[in-house]
C-alpha cells in the first residue's frame, strides 16, 4: 500500500461526496485542537513566567514599578 500524501488525497477524493465532507470535518477537528494544545502550552509556559518572575521579586531580586511611571515612561518612549 502507497501512503504517499499524493497517493492519499487520490484515495480521499475518489471517495462519495458525504465520505469526503466527514473527512474533511475531522481534518479541520484536528488542526483545531492542535491549536488549543499549543494555546495551552503558551499559556502554561506563561504562568510559569510570572510566577518565576512574582517569586523573583518577592525575593528582593526584581524592583517593582508603579503602573502610572511604567506608562509614563512607555509614552514618552513613543512620541
Amino acid at each position: 500500500m502507497n501512503d504517499s500524501p499524493a497517493s492519499l488525497e487520490q484515495t480521499l477524493l475518489a471517495l462519495p461526496r458525504n465520505e469526503r465532507a466527514r473527512m474533511a470535518s475531522r481534518l479541520i477537528a484536528s488542526l483545531d485542537d492542535a491549536a488549543e494544545t499549543d494555546t495551552a502550552a503558551v499559556q502554561a509556559a506563561w504562568i510559569e513566567e510570572a510566577d518565576r518572575r512574582y517569586r523573583a521579586y518577592l525575593d528582593g531580586k526584581e524592583p517593582a514599578y508603579a503602573a502610572d511611571e511604567v506608562i509614563r515612561d512607555l509614552l514618552r518612549e513613543n512620541d
